[in-house]
């Protein structure tokens, strides 16, 4: 029996993709009234219980913050508005209802005192990762990019986890892929060390490179904040411990190490 090569496995693949039919909404999605039974849902009965599970909770667990931020520079959400903006967000996933939601979402905010537009209503994916452009398979030579932390194909291989082709389901290769992640940390802590520094007061670029203060007496503040980097390598660091790579995990945790977040923002 001759093996199928890779490139005619993945021809086929795709052949099948263009040629099948468009399938119809299965299950309640089929239904021709289920979007207007899901506005009426999520406008009535759904509505007054989330209401009421919202004020529980901002009742019993107030801002817990105390002005605290995460490494993103965000301010940590009370358990209520972490509750409003998850639940909106899943409920928005849904196009036919997407009124109804913004009308629950700002009366949601509205019952603990947070307006619609304010910065802190807004949705920040809460799971962190890195996205590696252009990955090559080199079974088919299929390319595409690889969601670090979130991607579907990954598999064991004698005890160790890969990545996988799509396509043709062969391991990607593992030290091809740390040395461009090597690559990219270099570039990232090359940019973030070369960068320019603002006025905090003007926001004028720093003109002279052995002034203390700018011509209006203001302080000078990076434009890219050492919370960004340290957030960047710990997502690399994650990476390099899931997936073995040893020489990728040093050079991460030395820069880790060596960058004190507290105290490198601000004048340097």
């Amino acid at each position: 029996m001759t093996p199928v090569r890779p490139w005619r496995k993945r021809h086929e693949m795709i052949s099948s993709q263009l040629t099948q039919p468009i399938q119809e909404p299965l299950g309640l999605g089929a239904h021709t009234g289920a979007p207007n039974f899901a506005r009426e849902l999520i406008g009535g009965d759904m509505a007054q219980k989330l209401f009421l599970i919202t004020q529980k909770i901002h009742k019993k667990m107030p801002s817990q913050s105390d002005g605290e931020t995460s490494i993103l520079d965000h301010k940590v959400d009370s358990p209520a508005l972490g509750f409003v903006k998850a639940v909106c967000k899943v409920l928005s996933l849904d196009a036919s209802v997407s009124e109804e939601v913004a009308r629950l979402r700002r009366n949601m905010l509205r019952l603990i005192g947070i307006g619609e537009f304010s910065t802190e209503a807004e949705w920040h994916d809460p799971c962190v990762s890195f996205i590696l452009p252009e990955v090559i398979c080199r079974a088919c030579n299929h390319c595409r990019d690889i969601d670090l932390c979130k991607d579907n194909h990954v598999a064991e291989d004698g005890g160790k986890h890969v990545w996988l082709c799509p396509i043709c389901e062969t391991a990607y290769d593992l030290p091809e892929i740390e040395y461009a992640l090597l690559d990219i940390v270099h570039r990232k802590t090359m940019a973030y060390t070369l960068q320019d520094l603002q006025c905090k007061k003007c926001h004028q670029i720093k003109m002279e490179n052995l002034a203390d203060y700018c011509t209006c007496a203001g302080d000078f503040k990076t434009l890219t904040k050492a919370e960004h980097l340290l957030l960047q390598m710990k997502t690399f660091q994650g990476v390099a411990k899931r997936f073995e790579m040893p020489l990728l995990l040093e050079t991460v945790e030395w820069i880790i190490l060596h960058n004190d977040v507290h105290k490198s923002d601000g004048k340097s």
